[in-house]
């Protein structure tokens, strides 16, 4: 696991969160036939997925990129996208989205550190839109497409700092709330 995601569910020993859980992403996406993925059919096998378990049980998968931009000539040639983001229906409106973003923002910076001039993600629900835009992602319509184009342009390292500071906080608060209403959900059954 990236060096800060991993720690971030110490402190919540119920979660566990699986990398290349092609399995649960492909189940989570059976349930979703209409999301469609971005990642450019020459790159599959830069595609990376994180699922995410509490107490054994599926709550939900994320698929991200980050592929080399041959235009750019900088350290910085890289950029991040967020490609799917599905919680199981079960448990949705508990921040297990919110949570998983966060957890593949986190990885980017983790992997990609000095290296990404932008993240995006083409948002197609309107809770993964909230979620960018509460994370000062910019929004843009595309064109009379049913999704909106989210990004985070990075200009300098300092911007990475400071974002991926940002994000480390907010995925500390989430998986605290979502252990909290989990296992609130646990003890009503």
């Amino acid at each position: 696991m990236s060096d800060s995601v991993g720690p971030l569910f110490d402190p919540y020993p119920k979660f566990r969160l699986e990398r290349n859980d092609l399995q649960q992403l492909r189940r989570l996406r059976a349930l979703e036939p209409g999301l469609v993925s971005s990642i450019p059919p020459d790159h599959q096998k830069e595609l990376k997925v994180l699922g995410l378990y509490h107490q054994d049980q599926a709550l939900g998968a994320v698929s991200f990129f980050c592929l080399a931009n041959a235009q750019r000539k900088t350290k910085s040639n890289r950029f991040g996208r967020i490609d799917l983001v599905i919680a199981d229906p079960a448990f949705r409106g508990h921040g297990v989205g919110r949570l998983l973003i966060l957890c593949s923002l986190l990885h980017l910076f983790d992997e990609y550190h000095g290296r990404i001039y932008s993240i995006s993600c083409l948002a197609a629900h309107v809770a993964v839109k909230k979620v960018l835009e509460d994370m000062g992602f910019i929004s843009r319509q595309k064109g009379d497409e049913n999704f909106t184009h989210e990004e985070f342009p990075i200009g300098s390292l300092d911007e990475e700092t400071a974002l991926r500071g940002q994000v480390q906080s907010r995925a500390e608060e989430n998986a605290r709330s979502v252990n909290y209403r989990l296992t609130q959900i646990a003890l009503r059954s």
